[in-house]
Formats: C-alpha cells, structure tokens, sequence
C-alpha cells in the first residue's frame, strides 16, 4: 500500500490520552471538543492547548485523521462509502468524500482502486 499523508499521534499526558482512547473506540466526527474535554477533566480552553501541545496538531485534525484511518480500514474491508461515512458521523457522503480528497487527493473510490492494485505488484 502506498505511503498515507494521515497521523494521529496519541498524547502522553493521561487525561488527554483517556479522551483519545475512547475517541479510539467509537471514531466519529460528531465528537466534540466539549466532549472530549469533559472526558479529560479539563475545560475547553485547557484541553485545546493541551491537546495541540501533546500532539503538535488540532483536535480537529487529528479526529479528522482518526476517522479517515477508521474508513479506509472499512472501506478495504468492502464497507460502501454511504455507511462508512454515515457511521463515522459525516453530515453526509459528499462531505465525507470532500474530506477524503482533501486529505489523501483522490476520491475514496479511486484511491481504494489504486491502492489495491499498487498492493497487486
């Protein structure tokens, strides 16, 4: 499989990493930064400059980066785009697919079709 731009490092800090970890369990992008601060035991603010200090990324990226992991392990495993997007809590699968494209710059579809066939040879 080719190299992925994707990187979701996990915090040391143990509030923080508790937060990630059931994040872990369940990826989905309906998660907020709210939730995941009440999670760590810190408020909002607190947990935002934690967080990008622990990780050197946005809780929005890196629950970005967790999903996308979470729907190409799907995807590979023959899950259709509209229920891996729906079961990790995009708004729907256009912005779900936009989301793809953004990061890994091709359609899920198309990067999927490349991979496997890049995994042939």
């Amino acid at each position: 499989m080719p190299r992925l731009p994707l990187n979701a490092p996990l915090p040391a800090e143990p509030r923080l990493l508790r937060a990630c970890q059931q994040l872990l369990d369940s990826p989905s992008q309906a998660i907020s930064i709210e939730e995941m601060a009440d999670w760590a035991s810190m408020s909002r603010r607190t947990f935002t400059r934690q967080f990008l200090s622990h990780t050197g990324m946005t809780f929005v990226a890196w629950r970005q980066q967790i999903c996308l992991l979470e729907a190409l392990s799907q995807l590979a495993n023959g899950v259709p785009v509209t229920e891996v997007a729906l079961g990790l809590g995009f708004s729907s699968p256009s912005a779900f697919t936009t989301s793809f494209r953004k990061v890994l710059g091709e359609s899920p579809a198309r990067y999927l079709r490349k991979s496997i066939g890049t995994a042939l040879f």
